[in-house]
């Protein structure tokens, strides 16, 4: 475990995410928490919180494809 003063980068763009979303990204692809344990830590089912990371990894992946597609499209235009 690192220490208080190490930083781990995150590589997300928040914005769009709402609080929950971007805990749940947190909790489950930082920290490696079950379904169980991080719809705990945020007052939610298993089931809840599975949905609620589906969608946020959703978004997630959504906006990295935007973002790669515009960068193809300006490298192509350069």
């Amino acid at each position: 475990m690192s220490s208080p003063d190490q930083s781990t980068p995150l590589k997300l763009d928040l914005k769009g995410f709402t609080p929950r979303q971007y805990a749940a990204l947190i909790l489950k692809d930082e920290l490696g928490y079950s379904y169980e344990r991080a719809g705990r830590q945020l007052g939610l089912t298993r089931f809840a919180f599975r949905e609620l990371y589906k969608r946020a990894t959703y978004k997630h992946e959504t906006k990295t494809i935007y973002a790669n597609s515009n960068f193809l499209l300006q490298q192509k235009r350069s």
